[in-house]
Order: structure tokens, then sequence, then C-alpha cells
């Protein structure tokens, strides 16, 4: 077998299109995040209101996942890693859509100071599942040599 044979696989052909289309698509998403952050940064520029900074903080940390979720086929980055940084991240991102949903429903119900308790303990879900994915929840993910891309099976 030499070394061209291994290309003729369909398995491999079809798994570097998967990558590449993969690669494309995060590359857009990517580009979406930038001009994210670019919005949020004038609307925080602009207003200067904790709301907003927030907003960009979300944006922030989205477009981190991102860049994390294409550096990995691309450069070879641990797969590991790539697993921290988007359960990380999607938590974190989840705590700041809900902190502004929370301001806002604050606002429109008068300033209800209940409703402030009741929303932050809420927020503490997000808490937990982190703790969940470093404790119970870890699993364990394999590189894929050609492609870079990662294989994330649950361990029990």
């Amino acid at each position: 077998m030499n070394s061209t044979d291994c290309f003729a696989d369909p398995s491999i052909i079809s798994s570097i299109r998967t990558n590449n289309w993969t690669i494309a698509y995060l590359s857009i998403c990517l580009s979406c995040s930038i001009w994210q952050i670019l919005s949020s940064l004038q609307l925080v520029w602009v207003a200067r209101k904790p709301v907003h900074a927030v907003v960009l903080f979300q944006s922030f940390i989205s477009f981190l996942s991102i860049l994390f979720s294409l550096l990995n086929p691309l450069a070879m980055l641990n797969c590991d890693a790539r697993y921290w940084v988007s359960i990380v991240t999607v938590n974190l991102g989840g705590i700041c859509i809900q902190s502004v949903l929370l301001y806002k429903a604050y606002v429109c119900n008068e300033r209800a100071r209940w409703l402030l308790g009741i929303g932050a303990l809420a927020q503490c879900g997000y808490i937990v599942l982190i703790g969940l994915d470093a404790t119970t929840g870890r699993v364990t993910s394999t590189q894929d040599p050609i492609t870079g891309m990662c294989s994330v099976g649950v361990t029990v």
C-alpha cells in the first residue's frame, strides 16, 4: 500500500470533506461573532450601561468558543482544551443572557426585588452545570489524525 492509496478510501475522503465544510462554517460564524463584538462595543461606548457591557462580554466569549472550535482541526488543538472552553463559555454565555432577561423583567415589573432573588437562584444552575461537567460529566475525546476533528464519547 503506497501513500496515495489511503486517500482513495471513501471514508477518508468523506472525513476531509466534512472537515472542510466545518472550517468554512466556523469561519463564517467567526466573522459574524466579530461583527457582534464591534456592534456591542459601539453600544457600550454610546450608552454606557452595565447591561450592554454584559452583552459585549457574551459576544466575546462566543468568539472564544468559535475560535477554539475553528483552531481544533487547523492547529490540532487539544480536544480536552476545546471541550473545557466550550463548556465554560456556553455556561457563562447562558448566565449573561439570563442576566439581561432578568434585568428586563426586573425593570418591567416595577423593580420587584423578589424577582431578582428568584432569578439569582436560577442563575446558580449554570454554576452547578459547570461543576457537574468538571466532576461526573467527564468525557473522553479522541482526535482524528487526518482531519484533526474531535470525537467525544461519554464515559460512565
